[in-house]
């Protein structure tokens, strides 16, 4: 079980720091993130996913997604979907005080476990459980570990959340997020 978490957590952290919204985007830029965690109640099955919708000014919205979910008494994988592409406009809406994001989104995906391609139905919902925090950078982070420097500061504003929802792949699996273990909706402005 541990040697999954680590892995979870490197991944959760690359993630994080790939998910930077581009300072060179023009207008504001907004995301949303989040991870989960949860284990059957025989303590076997665990189950971890991480999502990233941002969406940088005029640019296509924008997700990454993965979802592992392995028997971890057996040592077998049983789900690992991957996703990171453009999302269609509409699909994930943050409110102007970032209060609460959703995101609704069906996507085909495949199964890097059994190679099945198949169509995911995505619906999360972000909800603020503290006020804003805001700072002026001037570093973007560019990979994990490496950063680039901008001529102009950026105003980054992050307001950490709780986060819930389902995703649901065609042939009856169902993936229940509820309770994120981490979650914050973000909005960035300015900029070179």
């Amino acid at each position: 079980m541990r040697r999954h978490n680590i892995y979870a957590l490197a991944g959760f952290a690359l993630l994080l720091a790939a998910t930077s919204i581009p300072a060179e985007a023009a207008g504001p830029r907004t995301n949303a993130v989040a991870s989960f965690a949860s284990h059957d109640a025989g303590g076997c099955i665990s189950t971890e996913t991480s999502v990233s919708v941002h969406k940088a000014g005029g640019s296509r919205d924008h997700l990454e997604l993965r979802v592992l979910k392995v028997d971890e008494c057996s040592g077998t994988g049983i789900i690992d979907v991957r996703i990171d592409q453009s999302i269609p406009s509409g699909s994930f809406r943050v409110t102007a005080n970032q209060s609460s994001a959703w995101l609704s989104v069906s996507l085909p995906v495949e199964d890097s476990f059994s190679r099945k391609r198949s169509s995911a139905s995505i619906t999360i919902r972000w909800s603020a459980q503290e006020e804003a925090v805001s700072a002026m950078r001037s570093e973007e982070p560019v990979a994990l570990g490496k950063f680039k420097r901008s001529q102009k500061a950026v105003k980054r504003t992050v307001r950490i959340s709780g986060a819930t929802g389902t995703i649901r792949l065609s042939g009856g699996t169902s993936v229940a997020l509820e309770s994120a273990e981490s979650a914050w909706i973000g909005r960035a402005e300015g900029g070179s």
